[in-house]
């Protein structure tokens, strides 16, 4: 009999079953998975693949890229401990606008470090006000220049985002000291310039569901999928 490897068309998952456990590999990245069945949705990533998702295969990557990814997976898992009712959508929507403006302040789309400076300079140490200050910038990026007459001096330095991705307003979330030293850290400390693109929209696509994504105007392809 041919081997898994030798047939011409494999599938990507082979499972096994009792009834009361699953055990799972990825024929293509050849992780395994053995877990009872109740624990299945909190594992649900691992078939990510056949909703068209490939993972991030991060230990491949330079340290930047590594170094993002937990950045983002700590920042993660803080906001959310912070926001334990948080509707998904507007968790996610809250994610992928922090991600872009690293990125954006990195990379020449805006003032080099505007979004960290204004986080450090307009932010209570505690993150009390820390929501409010987000909610202002987040509508700024959505009004056009022409537009902005009687608008704080802070927010004219940022320029107007065309597209999606703020033009919904920002619903409110809980901030701490954590979180907000989290997100500072995140601009100080990593050069996004740096960022493996893939990275990026791997870490957007890990939060995002497909309608988050269509809301936002982004949408994302893995280099080594389209090749």
């Amino acid at each position: 009999a041919q081997s898994i490897k030798e047939q011409k068309s494999k599938p990507r998952y082979i499972l096994v079953n009792d009834y009361s456990d699953i055990a799972a590999i990825d024929t293509k990245t050849h992780e395994t998975l053995n877990i009872p069945i109740e624990e299945l949705p909190a594992n649900a990533d691992f078939f990510l693949a056949w909703n068209g998702i490939e993972k991030a295969d991060y230990q491949a990557e330079n340290p930047a890229d590594r170094k993002a990814a937990e950045r983002f997976a700590k920042l993660y898992d803080v906001v959310a401990k912070d926001n334990p009712d948080a509707n998904e959508h507007t968790f996610n929507l809250f994610l992928i606008r922090v991600l872009f403006l690293l990125f954006a302040e990195d990379t020449g789309i805006m003032n080099k470090g505007s979004f960290t400076n204004v986080l450090k300079t307009r932010t209570a140490e505690d993150g009390s006000n820390f929501n409010e200050v987000i909610k202002e910038l987040f509508a700024i990026l959505d009004i056009n220049e022409l537009a902005r007459s009687g608008k704080d001096e802070w927010l004219l330095e940022f320029p107007y985002v065309n597209g999606k991705l703020f033009g919904e307003p920002h619903v409110d979330l809980t901030f701490s000291k954590v979180s907000r030293e989290l997100l500072i850290e995140a601009g100080e400390l990593l050069n996004w310039n740096e960022i493996n693109p893939d990275i990026l929209g791997a870490m957007i696509q890990s939060v995002a569901s497909a309608e988050d994504r269509h809301v936002a105007g982004m949408h994302y392809t893995s280099v080594p999928n389209i090749m």
